[in-house]
């Protein structure tokens, strides 16, 4: 028999806890655990929309966007260094920072198309030369109809056609009058008629006629008319941007240079 002082009392193998059962809770533990226990779908649905809209906001301050967009239609084929050269003169003709994002800048939209006239003249030159020359019809006949769509929807509006191509889509009335643009007696004197100018009449082609120096004589200046398509907001920013176009559109036409003298 074991015997124990005044102030021990026996505890039996039975009342004994093990290391691990032993807990020891704050008050903060405990609110935490029943805080995330009711609550935690809560709070992950809402960090994830707090993460979203913060990746939102971060590209939409990031990124910039293209002030204006120029379309190109014609025989020749713009490679990415032509186009870069156009849209660095382009960006320094631009009158303002139209979308306000701190840059000027702008796009060509290039779509490479010939005629049928094109087509058998290349023929015979190449049977001439006696070379080979490829024109993939079927791919030709897409552009064309990617181009008639693109002037259908009125998805560009300041345009550098060929004169075959303006000439198809100026009798629908697609392209707009030169004196709704600069009045009655500012109509420019290098129009070829009452809707486009001669591209390289004007000064601003003669200026960089470097950065242009590929594109065909044949090649005119002209301006989309409006179009109104798709919802109200759509409305408004095409409304918008058909402005830029036009404001473009002025700048170009009305640009003057003359050439330095040499001695």
């Amino acid at each position: 028999m074991k015997e124990y002082g005044p102030n021990i009392t026996p505890v039996s193998e039975s009342d004994k806890l093990e290391a691990q059962e032993i807990k020891i809770e704050n008050g903060f533990t405990k609110w935490f655990d029943n805080f995330w226990f009711y609550n935690k779908w809560k709070v992950i649905i809402a960090l994830f929309a707090i993460v979203l809209v913060t990746v939102c906001v971060l590209q939409t301050c990031g990124n910039v966007s293209n002030d204006i967009t120029v379309m190109y239609a014609g025989s020749l084929y713009i490679t990415d260094k032509t186009a870069k050269e156009i849209e660095k003169v382009l960006n320094e003709v631009m009158p303002r920072d139209f979308n306000g994002d701190g840059e000027k800048i702008s796009d060509i939209a290039a779509l490479n198309i010939y005629s049928a006239e094109q087509i058998n003249e290349r023929k015979e030159q190449a049977k001439n030369d006696h070379s080979v020359i490829e024109i993939n019809g079927y791919a030709n006949g897409q552009e064309l109809s990617s181009f008639d769509n693109l002037v259908t929807t009125g998805e560009y509006s300041l345009c550098l056609l060929e004169d075959w191509l303006y000439e198809r889509i100026a009798v629908g009335g697609a392209v707009r009058r030169l004196d709704d643009i600069f009045g009655t007696d500012g109509v420019p004197e290098n129009a070829i008629d009452s809707y486009a100018i001669r591209f390289w009449d004007t000064d601003f082609a003669k200026k960089y006629a470097e950065e242009f120096k590929f594109t065909p004589k044949n090649t005119v200046l002209c301006l989309r008319t409006p179009v109104s398509i798709g919802s109200v907001l759509n409305g408004k920013k095409s409304k918008r941007n058909y402005g830029y176009a036009e404001e473009m559109f002025r700048a170009i036409v009305e640009l003057e240079y003359t050439p330095a003298k040499t001695d």
